[in-house]
């Protein structure tokens, strides 16, 4: 039995989920290849995200589309080019939604991390 080598995720300073900070140790698995971006060529990345050794979600690298609505719409966020982005699923399949883009990896981990532990809190 091998064990799979992780990477703990540091905690951040400030512009996530208060829910997510200090909910416990978080890790990301080995990433894989899971095909290519259409527009910039790059390699699209999957992580698996482990909070206290339990498998909550994924992160996954996309690219950002030359216009993105953030909330109900009433903020338009206008890029250039194709830059990476990051979204998140929980082990459930669910999403953050088409605004739940983010520009960095961890602050899509983050996300995840609020989502599962706000969803355990209104089951318990």
């Amino acid at each position: 039995m091998s064990i799979e080598k992780r990477t703990a995720v540091p905690q951040p300073k400030w512009g996530y989920p208060s829910s997510a900070v200090g909910a416990g140790v978080i890790e990301v698995g080995k990433g894989e290849s899971i095909g290519q971006m259409r527009n910039s060529g790059k390699t699209m990345k999957r992580y698996p995200v482990y909070l206290d050794d339990e498998l909550i979600g994924t992160v996954q690298s996309s690219e950002r589309r030359g216009e993105a609505k953030s909330g109900m719409g009433s903020r338009i966020v206008r890029v250039t080019g194709w830059p990476t982005c990051w979204t998140f699923r929980d082990v459930g399949g669910h999403s953050g939604g088409a605004w739940a883009y983010c520009d960095q990896r961890n602050q899509a981990v983050y996300q995840l991390v609020g989502r599962v532990v706000e969803q355990r809190r209104k089951q318990a």
